[in-house]
Parts: structure tokens; sequence; C-alpha cells
């Protein structure tokens, strides 16, 4: 059993590594079962195709990102009883999550950056795995649209749509550290995040 799953986690090793340097479309099972150091059998045995190894990579590190946020966002409702949720404190919850991505090295948060780019720069590659982020869409839509139920569907869909592109600019963080910004570097994290939530609130209101 413990051998399966050392093959297993190779496998997912590798593809993630190789996913995240060269994307996603211009990785082959071949390149994979190469990094990884085992046989086109294993890949078969474990996920049966690419599609199926691209799904176990997202949700290896998706999961226990939305279930933090789909945890806290329930807190939060048992917390308030019959009290309307606060608005930041809904974007906090989604966006908190991501200093996942903080906890682990410097390589590590690298490769989970470029990995979750690619969701938005590789659409076509990545359209199967959108299910995973169906409950946390769901509850958190609903949760804003209490809060602000003057928005409409599509209104509330794209100012979503917007602080996910905010979230993105949070993980990547080289974007506020160059010649234009002169951001000091040493800022922490949490200031970014800070900063963050309140602009998407203002967004949502707007």
């Amino acid at each position: 059993m413990s051998r399966k799953k050392d093959t297993k986690t190779k496998i997912l090793d590798a593809a993630e590594a190789l996913f995240s340097r060269d994307g996603i479309a211009k990785t082959s099972l071949r390149t994979i079962i190469a990094k990884a150091n085992v046989n086109i059998a294993a890949i078969h045995y474990h996920f049966g195709s690419k599609k199926e190894v691209i799904s176990a990579v997202y949700l290896r590190r998706l999961q226990p990102i939305n279930e933090k946020r789909l945890a806290k966002l329930q807190e939060m409702k048992e917390q308030a009883g019959e009290e309307k949720l606060d608005l930041e404190e809904i974007i906090k919850a989604f966006l908190l999550p991501i200093l996942i991505c903080e906890s682990v090295s410097k390589n590590e948060r690298e490769k989970m950056r470029k990995l979750f780019s690619h969701v938005q720069t590789e659409p076509d590659e990545v359209a199967h795995i959108m299910d995973m982020f169906k409950d946390v869409f769901e509850q958190y839509t609903m949760a804003i649209a209490e809060v602000l139920p003057q928005l409409s569907k599509d209104d509330l869909t794209l100012r979503f749509m917007f602080m996910i592109g905010v979230m993105g600019s949070i993980m990547n963080k080289n974007i506020f550290h160059n010649k234009l910004s002169k951001i000091d570097e040493k800022t922490p994290f949490e200031v970014f995040l800070n900063k963050a939530i309140k602009f998407v609130a203002a967004g949502f209101k707007a």
C-alpha cells in the first residue's frame, strides 16, 4: 500500500512541477512519466489519463483552501444568528486561506502561484476542474447577496470574478515590489491582504 501511495505522490509532484514551469498544454504524460521516474502503467493505474492527473494535482492544492473557506463561512453564519454578516468579513474569509501559500517554502509558493495562474491563462485545459469551485462560489455569492441584495446576479458574479483577480495579484507579490511601486519588500503579506479586503469591499458596494 505504501508503495502505491509513494508512486502516486511522485506522479503528482512531478506533474505539478511541470505544469507550473511549462504550462499544462505543453506538458505531456511522457514528460511526467520521465520526471517521476515511473512507467506508463503506473499513470494508468492511479489516474487513467492526463485529464485525471490535472484534476488530482489541483484537488490536492485546492481542497484544503476550499475546506477552510467553507468552514469559516459556516462559523460566521452560526455566530451571526439572525444578524447579517459583515461584507469585509466575508471577503476576508474567502481570501485568508491563501495564507496557506505563505506557509510553504519560497520554491513551493512559486509553484503554487504559477499553478493557480493557469486556471486563468489556460481555461480550456482546466475547464473540467471548475466543479471544485462550485460549492465555494455558490455559498459565498449567496452570503454576499444577502448583504448586498441590490446587486443583480450578473453584477454579483462579475464582481466576484474581479475578487478572484485581486486574489491572484496578492499571491504574486512580485508585482508590488518593482521600480514603479517602490513598496518595501519587507512589507508583511497581511498588509497587502487587509488593503485588498477594503478594496474589494468597495468594489462590491460601488
